[in-house]
C-alpha cells in the first residue's frame, strides 16, 4: 500500500512538473520577441504558434527587415505594424483577417507581402501606397475586384491571386509592363472571370495584358467620341441659340 502511495505522489509530482513546463504560444512568444530585442534581430518568427493577436512588445522592435506571421488565428492587424516601417518581408498567410488597416501604407519598403489564405474581401486605399512592392500574394481570399489603384504598385514582378471572386480585372493592371517579363508572373486562375474571358486567361500573361491594353484603348476611344459628341451637340445648341436671337432681333427692328 505504501509502494502505491507513493507510485502515485511520484505520478502527481512528475505531471505537475510537466504542466509546469508547458509554455502558452503567448509565452513562446513573448522570449521570441525578447531574444530578437536582445540582439537587435531584423528577422522574427512568430509563425505556427496559433496567436490570435500580436504581443504589443512586437511593434517596438523597430530594426525587424523581416515577419514571418504565417499559420496562427490572427482576424486583425494592428494599426501599430506602422511602427515597423523597416519592413521589407511580411508573410501573414494562414490566418483569419478579414481586413487590413490604413496604416499598412506606410510600410513603403516592403518587397515582399504574402496575405494567401486569409478572408479578405478588399484592400483598403492606402494599401496602394506600397509602391515598392515586388511581391504580391493574395491567393485564396475572398477578393470580389481589384481597384484601378493596382497599377501604383509599378515594381510587381509577381501577382499571385489564385482562388478568389475576381469577375473582372482593371484595364490599368497593363500599365504594369513589369508583370510581361518572362521572369515575372502574373497568375489569376480559380477565379470567376468574365473578363479578360477564360480563353485569353488560357494564353497567359502577354496575352492578358494585350486584351486589357486594347480594353483601354477602345475606352479611351470611347471616351474620346462621347466628349467629340457632346462638343458637337453644345455647338449646335449656340448656332441656332444664335440664330434664333438673331431672327427676334431682326422681328422687332421690322416692328419698329
Amino acid at each position: 500500500m505504501k509502494r502505491l502511495f507513493l507510485l502515485i505522489l511520484t505520478l502527481l509530482l512528475t505531471s505537475g512538473l510537466i504542466a509546469a513546463q508547458v509554455q502558452s504560444p503567448y509565452d513562446i512568444a513573448f522570449e521570441r520577441i525578447e531574444a530578437a530585442r536582445i540582439s537587435g534581430a531584423t528577422e522574427l518568427d512568430l509563425s505556427g504558434l496559433g496567436l490570435n493577436t500580436l504581443p504589443p512588445e512586437v511593434f517596438q522592435l523597430t530594426d525587424l527587415t523581416t515577419l514571418m506571421l504565417y499559420n496562427n488565428q490572427l482576424t486583425s492587424l494592428s494599426p501599430e505594424i506602422s511602427k515597423l516601417s523597416g519592413l521589407t518581408t511580411l508573410l501573414l498567410s494562414r490566418n483569419q483577417l478579414t481586413s487590413l488597416p490604413p496604416q499598412i501604407g506606410q510600410l513603403t519598403n516592403l518587397r515582399s507581402l504574402d496575405l494567401s489564405e486569409n478572408q479578405l474581401a478588399e484592400l483598403p486605399a492606402e494599401f496602394f501606397q506600397l509602391n515598392n512592392l515586388n511581391e504580391l500574394y493574395l491567393s485564396s481570399n475572398q477578393l470580389t475586384y481589384l481597384p484601378p489603384e493596382i497599377s501604383q504598385l509599378s515594381h510587381l514582378c509577381y501577382l499571385i491571386i489564385i482562388d478568389n471572386a475576381l469577375h473582372h480585372l482593371p484595364t490599368e493592371l497593363a500599365q504594369l509592363k513589369i508583370l510581361s517579363v518572362d521572369s515575372c508572373r502574373l497568375d489569376i486562375d480559380f477565379n470567376p472571370l468574365i473578363t479578360p474571358p477564360p480563353d485569353v486567361v488560357a494564353q497567359g500573361t502577354p496575352a492578358i495584358m494585350d486584351y486589357l491594353r486594347n480594353q483601354a484603348a477602345m475606352q479611351a476611344q470611347q471616351i474620346t467620341l462621347a466628349i467629340a459628341s457632346m462638343v458637337g451637340l453644345v455647338a449646335a445648341f449656340l448656332l441656332a441659340f444664335r440664330w434664333r436671337t438673331r431672327r427676334v432681333g431682326r422681328k422687332k427692328k421690322q416692328a419698329i
